[in-house]
């Protein structure tokens, strides 16, 4: 008995916490994104439209792709500093 109380409790703890992650993921990250940048371009876009959703996923994808070569350059720049930096291997040499 105890363990079925448990087993509810958690399954509804799961919910709230996959209800919190839609919301805030799709809702505020990827459209609240994309209407942002589509809102200058049509003035009577959907908020709720899939072209918000695409806008604001290629915005997060794209910020993740600058952040990651961005950490490159910054990555060999610091060998570079005091050292060679071998692009082959990937790696720094003092």
């Amino acid at each position: 008995m105890a363990l079925d109380a448990l087993a509810d409790v958690l399954e509804t703890a799961g919910r709230l916490f996959g209800r919190f992650i839609s919301e805030a993921v799709i809702e505020f990250m990827l459209k609240g994104v994309g209407y942002l940048i589509c809102r200058p371009f049509k003035p009577s876009v959907d908020p709720d439209g899939l072209r918000v959703l695409l806008v604001g996923l290629l915005f997060w994808v794209l910020l993740i792709w600058f952040g990651v070569e961005l950490y490159g350059f910054i990555r060999v720049d610091a060998c570079l500093d005091g050292g060679s930096f071998d692009y082959a291997l990937g790696a720094c040499s003092t």
